[in-house]
């Protein structure tokens, strides 16, 4: 078995993470765009604002978009922001 190859592909949509915040949750999306390649343009551009820290394509390819250290932006559900705004 070989290790799991990431591919680079930085977006340039995300913030600062906030001093002390730990990775807490893996959340996964499915995107619903017409392709992975779609999908990995639109979190490159600057005018989408949304991006996440890793894209997996169907054939298993991985792409890193940001950093750890940093806060990806993505759009979230209505729910998300309840489940937040509880905490």
């Amino acid at each position: 078995m070989t290790g799991l190859q990431i591919h680079e592909r930085p977006s340039p949509n995300h913030d600062a993470r906030p001093a002390g915040q730990a990775v807490d949750i893996l959340l996964l999306h499915y995107t619903g765009m017409e392709s992975g390649e779609a999908a990995l343009a639109r979190m490159c551009d600057p005018e989408a604002k949304v991006s996440a820290h890793y894209c997996v394509e169907e054939d298993g390819r991985v792409f890193q978009r940001a950093g750890i250290g940093v806060a990806s932006i993505f759009l979230r559900h209505p729910k998300t922001r309840a489940a937040e705004a509880e905490r």
